[in-house]
C-alpha cells in the first residue's frame, strides 16, 4: 500500500510539474510574440521619423538647388520668366515628387511592419492556448495515471467506503 501511495504521488507531482511548466512556458510564447509585435511597431514609427527627416532633407536640398539655379540665370542676365521659370517650376515639381515618394514608401513599410505586428499578436494568444490545452491534458493524462497506479496498488480498496476500485 506504502508503495502504491508513493508511486501515486510521484506520479502526481510530475504531473503538477510538466503542468506548470507547460503553462508557464506557454506564456512566455506569448509574451515573446508580443515582444516581437512591440518591436515591429516601433520599427514602423521609427521609419515614418525618419522619412520626415529625409522629406526636410530633400527640401533643403531643393531650395539649396534653386538658389543655385536663381543664381545661375542672374549671372548669365536671365529674368526669371519663360523658360528659367519653367526651370525653378520644374525643379519644385521634382522636389515635391520626390518628398511624397520618400512619404509613400516609408508609410507602405510601416504598414507592412504594423501588419506583421498584428500577426505577432495573433499568434502569441493562440500558442498560449495551445501551450494551455496541452497542459490541461498533461494534467488529464498524469491524474489518470495516478489513478491507475492507485487501483493497481489497491489504494482504493476498502477503507472509508467510499469510491469505487476493485470491491465496490
Amino acid at each position: 500500500m506504502a508503495t502504491g501511495a508513493i508511486v501515486a504521488g510521484t506520479l502526481l507531482a510530475g504531473t503538477v510539474l510538466s503542468t506548470v511548466g507547460q503553462i508557464r512556458a506557454a506564456r512566455a510564447r506569448r509574451q515573446q510574440a508580443e515582444a516581437q509585435a512591440a518591436l515591429k511597431r516601433e520599427q514602423g514609427e521609427e521609419i515614418l521619423k525618419r522619412a520626415e527627416l529625409n522629406v526636410r532633407e530633400v527640401a533643403r536640398q531643393g531650395q539649396v538647388l534653386k538658389g543655385r539655379q536663381i543664381g545661375g540665370f542672374a549671372k548669365g542676365g536671365v529674368e526669371l520668366r519663360g523658360s528659367a521659370m519653367t526651370v525653378l517650376e520644374d525643379t519644385a515639381i521634382r522636389i515635391a515628387q520626390k518628398q511624397r515618394n520618400i512619404r509613400y514608401q516609408a508609410e507602405w513599410e510601416a504598414s507592412r511592419l504594423n501588419r506583421e505586428a498584428g500577426i505577432e499578436s495573433a499568434l502569441g494568444v493562440q500558442l498560449e492556448k495551445a501551450g494551455m490545452y496541452q497542459a490541461g491534458g498533461t494534467l488529464l493524462g498524469g491524474l489518470g495515471s495516478a489513478a491507475a497506479a492507485g487501483d493497481r496498488f489497491g489504494l482504493f480498496d476498502g477503507g472509508s467506503g467510499g469510491g469505487g476500485g476493485k470491491n465496490a
